[in-house]
């Protein structure tokens, strides 16, 4: 049996809009998987310490954009596509020590306020950048 699942536009917009109305949201989202990834960093020894892990946030009035990076584990070449495309699929609830964000949703609060939302990796150890 081989069936490729879609999920169509509205439930999307439902899990965004109905989780997250407030847009702000994304800042908290999008922070809060930063700090598991520096927390991720810390734990398999990329890192020293939590005081060592950096989330840089950038805000260009100018080109209407909004970065947002860290300098956690990021997320394996590899494994990019699955953890970025998937939708309630979190691997954090598989964690012995658990993270924030068990519901795998998260990432997609930009998505309903965002022009352009764009998602890039590069997993610690590796040169090839996921998008």
């Amino acid at each position: 049996m081989s069936h490729n699942t879609t999920i169509g536009k509205e439930i999307v917009e439902m899990l965004m809009f109905s989780l997250y109305p407030e847009p702000r949201t994304i800042y908290r989202e999008y922070i809060q998987n930063a700090y598991d990834s520096i927390r991720e960093a810390v734990e398999i020894d990329l890192l020293s310490s939590l005081n060592d892990g950096i989330v840089y946030i950038n805000i260009n009035k100018s080109e209407r954009s909004i970065t947002i990076k860290d300098n956690g584990t990021g997320i394996s070449e590899r494994n990019a596509e699955q953890r970025l495309k998937d939708i309630g699929n979190s691997i954090k609830r598989l964690m012995t020590r658990p993270r924030a964000g068990w519901y795998g949703v998260g990432r997609l609060v930009g998505a309903g306020y965002c022009q352009k939302l764009t998602f890039r990796t590069t997993y610690a150890g590796e040169t090839s950048v996921s998008e």
